[in-house]
């Protein structure tokens, strides 16, 4: 486990600690955390949940109807 300076303080810390104990600075930049919006709601509503589903389902069989519909007028 090599030590390193911290950029900060300069004081002397482990390589695989998360943050400088002296003064707090982040060592390691990782990537940002995902954060989900729960009361995001799209076109058929909440995505994975049963009134989505339903939804999707509806708008299938009113398409399958129409399609159904115009080539019995043809």
């Amino acid at each position: 486990m090599p030590l390193i300076n911290c950029k900060d303080c300069g004081k002397v810390i482990s390589d695989q600690a998360v943050s400088c104990p002296n003064c707090g600075r982040p060592l390691h930049t990782s990537q940002p955390i995902k954060v989900e919006d729960t009361n995001a709601k799209g076109l058929f509503g909440k995505p994975g949940t049963f009134n989505h589903t339903l939804n999707i389902g509806c708008l299938g069989l009113i398409i399958v109807i129409a399609i159904l519909y115009f080539i019995n007028k043809l």
